[in-house]
């Protein structure tokens, strides 16, 4: 490139000694004065001053001064002035020259400067509509690419999301990710002319989220700058939309599954009442004997729990998918556990239900039907993940502000990274679906329930130990 420069310069001296030698021949042939040969002199000056530059004018000027003093003025073929005012006459057209010049160059770069700044305005404005029409948000890194290798007029760009560890390449970049990786840890710009790589930290507001990498030689930086800050916000932009989407998918899919599960438990209301009325029916008859009654005994007794079950399947499915709104009131808290541990009764006959520390005079100020609801949840689950004969305990703590009931079995473990979404609606750690069956909405009850009443649930779980599912209350009639 400096090569190029200097062999441009040298040309354009070249042409300026001919111009100005044409111009004196020119002149000196028609025999025109000193003061005519100045105006004309000083054409060529202005010309090359607004083309070529300051300094290729300045080289022009001065030869121009010599040739005027040597061929038009007295005495001529002589660098000497015998007139004074030939000497005003020429230190005015030199001074006239130089400013001159110095005015177009500088009218020449606001020029150049005002249409370069035209040019980063278009591109800008082009990037930030392209990001705003973008087809596919979740394509979003592989069309900002493209576009800023279009506009940036570069041999290749590649930008690497942080978030999901992808990088999204057009055109050909000699970077590997491990590199890009590093400029997001230091959170700086990095430029390597050697190898012709311009690296920017995509950072929205102070928080880095990825890098964007641009090869080539020639890359307007201010430019870059500029598209690295549109990135982040096309990034941010497409991951706000793809979780808007997710939330979206996740709240229809959760009425249909709510509504699914209200019109089933509907639908099997009517006949195991039907079954029930027989099943009592056929009972209240002396006529049978034997085996005869312990068949309908037995049908009376697994239509009761299939209508329990429908009960409380009815119950969760409108209580998730409405506001809770409470009934309080003074309660014993061992009157509840005792309706829970005889509802629960089928679902613990391969168990042993401890109850342990809990006062037989102690109130809680809550709705007894929805913390039965919770306990029952809370119980019914741990019967179907705990080892088989093993024991389940129900535990019992509070201090000045809450009071906190726990559910305890053995031959379950929950891993860290799945306990905060153990209470979210329909999940069910990995595995779970195979092992017990379940609707995925008890648990989320549970918690919901607790929180209405003004506390939370969660869960605790050791490897070898269990799991231990904990519902807390308030002392008082908070949350009301």
């Amino acid at each position: 490139m400096k090569q190029i420069r200097e062999s441009r310069r040298t040309i354009h001296f070249v042409a300026i000694i001919l111009l100005v030698g044409s111009i004196t021949f020119a002149g000196f042939s028609l025999h025109i004065n000193s003061f005519i040969a100045g105006f004309v002199y000083l054409l060529p000056v202005l010309l090359i001053a607004f083309f070529w530059g300051f300094w290729e004018a300045t080289l022009a000027s001065v030869l121009c001064v010599l040739c005027l003093d040597y061929f038009f003025t007295d005495p001529v073929f002589a660098l000497y002035m015998a007139d004074p005012r030939d000497w005003v006459a020429i230190s005015a057209f030199e001074t006239v020259a130089l400013l001159v010049s110095k005015l177009a160059m500088q009218a020449k770069s606001r020029a150049a400067d005002a249409e370069e700044q035209r040019t980063r305005l278009e591109k800008l404005y082009r990037i930030s509509r392209d990001a705003l029409l973008f087809d596919q948000p979740e394509d979003c890194g592989a069309q900002l690419v493209a576009i800023a290798r279009e506009v940036l007029q570069a041999d290749g760009v590649a930008l690497w999301d942080a978030a999901e560890d992808k990088i999204c390449i057009s055109g050909q970049v000699a970077v590997e990710t491990k590199e890009l990786r590093a400029t997001y840890e230091r959170s700086v710009d990095e430029d390597d002319a050697a190898r012709g790589l311009w690296k920017r930290a995509v950072c929205l507001g102070q928080k880095p989220v990825g890098v964007l990498c641009v090869a080539g030689i020639k890359i307007d930086l201010p430019i870059l700058d500029s598209i690295a800050s549109l990135a982040a916000i096309a990034m941010e932009r497409a991951r706000s939309f793809e979780e808007k989407s997710t939330a979206e998918a996740a709240r229809q899919s959760e009425q249909l599954r709510t509504a699914v599960l209200d019109a089933l438990a509907h639908a099997f209301k009517t006949p195991l009442t039907t079954i029930r009325s027989a099943s009592s029916g056929l009972l209240e008859i002396d006529g049978l004997h034997g085996s005869q009654k312990e068949l309908v005994e037995l049908i009376d007794q697994e239509a009761g729990r299939l209508a329990d079950l429908t009960a409380r399947l009815l119950t969760t499915a409108k209580l998730d998918g409405s506001t809770l709104k409470l009934r309080r009131e003074q309660v014993q808290l061992t009157e509840i556990v005792e309706k829970c541990s005889h509802e629960c009764s089928s679902a613990l006959t391969r168990h042993d239900l401890y109850i342990r520390d809990i006062p037989k005079q102690k109130k809680v100020w809550a709705d007894p039907q929805l913390v039965k609801l919770a306990l029952n949840q809370m119980l019914d689950n741990a019967a179907k993940y705990s080892s088989p004969a093993s024991r389940i305990s129900l535990v019992f703590h509070e201090n000045a502000v809450e009071t906190v009931i726990g559910v305890h079995n053995e031959g379950s473990f929950i891993p860290s990274e799945e306990r905060h979404q153990i209470f979210t609606r329909f999940y069910r750690t990995p595995g779970a679906e195979h092992k017990a069956p379940g609707t995925g909405i008890g648990l989320a009850v549970t918690k919901r329930i607790a929180e209405a009443h003004g506390g939370t649930a969660w869960v605790e779980s050791e490897p070898g130990s269990g799991t231990t599912f904990f519902l807390s209350l308030p002392q008082g009639p908070k949350g009301e």
